[in-house]
């Protein structure tokens, strides 16, 4: 079953329909009651889900929203997304389940329908505040623990206590006859184990060539955390090309996330004789610290990395804010002259207060004209 809801996609899995099935055989027969039940936890998991999907797409995500076997997640890119951002798009399902439960209890006495809302709330919100991967608890305490020990130790620790979790609950939901909630925590406590296995794999048993590739490939494949990971363990190796490239990656993957400083200083603490296209990253990156020498210093290398418009636009504004006209206007120039340079908007750059430092020499005055011609020319 497929439609759209707030303008996000929902997907009801047939696995959901079939653990419905599962709950009617084991907790009660086919009367007004249990579809009551049905409607109320259905509405309870859209919700829930609701609360990240919406907040997913309040930081510009494309979400959409899956009910499975067992409930249901939201799936988005994340790319941008900082790790602040990926903490609130997860508290906020929560959150959402929560409010039901508030509204839920005050309105008891409107009938049986919200009696039955209730009970599933505080069952979604007490499941899902577990600490267990990938249940909103255990990556709530991922993203905890990885604060403070870490990526790579963070990760682990908190996998570590999803076991715990998962082996406790279902210990106490079989022993007391509660089926569906046993069934729940080892269907996702053998998700935990496989997330576990996956991380132990590739911390202990890839070379660290592999390593990297396996970073390359998460990263391009939007597995940001995963790329983190990866990259992070490879900044430890005494390679010092391979420990300048993972610096690379997880700097991209920093800077996409929206921790720029964190992949600025990454990079500029980098061996520059193996920096490629970090080196152009560290450059752009610089600007936006004020660090305008540094862009100076690399302005050729990072020309002939990345020989583009905003490679050369880059580079004329660094020389602007050094109070080095002839340079600033020779780049601008340059810039003007790639075919996707935006020429409706090059007379407006120029009147950016950027250039004010260097508007008025007669050098860049006259790379300014330059400019000027070029665009008369082409209208």
């Amino acid at each position: 079953m497929n439609f759209r809801l707030l303008g996000i996609p929902v997907t009801i899995h047939p696995s959901y329909w079939i653990f419905l099935g599962y709950a009617a055989f084991v907790y009660g027969s086919v009367d007004a009651l249990l579809w009551e039940g049905i409607g109320a936890l259905t509405f309870s998991i859209l919700f829930h889900e609701y609360g990240h999907a919406l907040t997913a797409m309040s930081f510009g995500q494309k979400p959409s929203v899956h009910l499975i076997a067992f409930g249901g997640y939201a799936s988005f890119n994340g790319i941008g997304l900082s790790r602040k951002q990926h903490y609130w798009i997860t508290l906020n399902g929560p959150l959402a389940t929560l409010f039901l439960v508030i509204v839920s209890y005050n309105l008891l006495h409107q009938g049986a329908f919200w009696g039955l809302l209730l009970r599933s709330n505080l069952f979604l919100l007490l499941a899902n505040l577990c600490p267990l991967y990938p249940l909103d608890g255990g990556r709530l305490l991922r993203h905890a623990l990885e604060s403070r020990w870490g990526a790579e130790q963070g990760t682990r620790l908190s996998l570590l206590i999803g076991h715990v979790a998962a082996l406790a609950g279902c210990i106490y939901f079989f022993a007391t006859d509660n089926y569906i909630f046993g069934s729940l925590f080892v269907f996702h406590g053998l998700n935990n184990w496989q997330v576990y296995q996956e991380v132990v794999r590739t911390q202990v048993k890839m070379t660290p060539h592999i390593l990297y590739q396996e970073g390359m490939k998460a990263m391009v494949g939007d597995d940001i955390g995963r790329a983190k990971l990866l990259f992070r363990r490879l900044l430890k190796q005494a390679d010092k090309q391979l420990q300048t490239a993972a610096a690379e990656g997880l700097a991209t993957v920093l800077e996409k996330e929206g921790a720029s400083k964190e992949a600025y200083h990454l990079l500029l603490k980098a061996d520059p004789t193996y920096l490629k296209r970090g080196k152009w990253l560290l450059c752009k990156l610089a600007y936006t610290q004020g660090n305008y020498s540094l862009v100076d210093t690399y302005a050729r290398d990072i020309y002939e990395i990345h020989p583009a418009f905003e490679t050369a636009l880059l580079i004329s504004r660094a020389y602007a804010q050094l109070k080095r006209p002839e340079e600033s206007g020779g780049w601008f120039h340059t810039a003007s002259l790639f075919e996707d340079a935006p020429k409706d908007k090059l007379r407006e750059i120029l009147d950016d207060r950027m250039y004010d430092p260097v508007r008025g020499d007669a050098a860049f005055q006259s790379y300014a004209q330059k400019v000027a011609s070029l665009l008369s020319s082409s209208s």
